[in-house]
């Protein structure tokens, strides 16, 4: 894990899978964090898609489909009252697979979820993930005790576990943030004991409603600024690893997608900024418009190839490649945004 410079926090979209399989020798280089997400609803059957059996037993198919066998962190808070089944139910499953799952665990976390990461931690060896959210972040004093009861309760040591210091949706301005997240991270009990030691946080909005359609805007990356900020105020105990969570929010919406109107757009990762080029409706004026939007985006001095996700764009605007969909279009800014992230990362000061 020491060559390892960036742990994207995924939410399990069908796109992120497989973005996974596109890095190549860069896979080498990240750690992802798989979030299990609920069950999708069927509002117009007013009940869920599919069982939660079914629905967890896609996740490891599609992380060994795209990923591999390379470690990825499975993270079943978002599931509520069904994290600690579904937990136990990836590990078990992934360990069919030939996957090498490492379970996260929080605070908050449930005795189910703590049980089924005690015996992924016994069974398979690879340690364990803790990962801190903001509210815990204030108080090491009352946050430090509950992290070792949380490696004592699931049989794990410091050196076999990940801090995750996870400052959640972050907004328009991290210079206040950025001093408070200096003097947690110089905080942070026994810093060099730890297996490794992350910094996350996400900027990406919830949506693009925002962005007015056939526009391109621009949108601030304060995620990986907060980090930089950090990591240039010098005298840290350890210089930690940036997490974030890639082109989505750090929140988990359900939406019913008859209320939306989904608008043609790219999100493209630039150095300071995320560059978004907004579209009309993929229902009235199809999928062919990303033509066009491609044209746009190759346009802008952020574009550069650097990855999988902008060879796509640039044989979609010349005609030489399909115009995809909706997974596509979040695969191809994925891609993307973790290599221009690793680039940058592997280069910061």
């Amino acid at each position: 894990m020491s060559d390892t410079l960036y742990y994207p926090i995924l939410k399990g979209k069908q796109g992120e899978f497989r973005a996974l399989g596109l890095l190549g020798a860069k896979k080498l280089q990240i750690t992802p964090v798989i979030e299990l997400v609920p069950v999708p609803f069927d509002y117009a059957e007013n009940k869920p898609k599919k069982s939660l059996a079914d629905h967890v037993a896609a996740v490891p198919k599609q992380v060994v489909k795209g990923w591999g066998n390379g470690e990825a962190w499975i993270d079943p808070h978002d599931l509520a009252k069904d994290a600690g089944a579904a937990l136990a139910q990836c590990l078990t499953e992934g360990r069919a697979l030939n996957a090498a799952f490492v379970p996260v665990i929080r605070v908050e976390s449930t005795a189910p979820v703590i049980q089924a990461a005690k015996n992924g931690v016994t069974t398979d060896g690879r340690g364990i993930v803790l990962r801190v959210t903001s509210k815990h972040l204030t108080d090491w004093a009352v946050t430090g005790p509950k992290l070792t009861k949380m490696l004592e309760d699931v049989g794990a040591s410091r050196k076999d576990a990940h801090l995750i210091l996870d400052f959640g949706p972050i907004g328009s301005d991290v210079t206040v943030l950025a001093m408070a997240a200096v003097s947690i991270v110089r905080s942070v009990p026994t810093p060099k004991a730890w297996k490794s030691l992350a910094v996350a946080s996400g900027a990406f909005p919830k949506d693009l409603a925002a962005v007015k359609r056939l526009t391109i805007a621009r949108l601030p990356r304060l995620d990986y600024d907060l980090w930089s900020r950090i990591i240039m105020s010098g005298d840290l105990p350890r210089r930690p690893i940036f997490a974030d969570y890639a082109v989505g929010h750090p929140e988990w919406t359900e939406r019913d997608f008859r209320m939306l109107t989904m608008s043609g757009s790219i999100r493209y990762t630039g150095g300071k900024d995320w560059v978004i080029v907004k579209g009309t409706s993929v229902k009235k004026d199809k999928w062919v418009q990303m033509r066009q939007r491609s044209k746009d985006l190759m346009a802008q001095p952020e574009f550069s190839k650097l990855s999988w996700g902008d060879t796509f764009i640039e044989n979609c605007a010349n005609n030489t490649g399909n115009t995809g969909n909706a997974t596509t279009w979040r695969q191809v800014g994925t891609v993307r945004h973790i290599v221009k992230t690793l680039k940058q990362t592997a280069s910061h000061p």
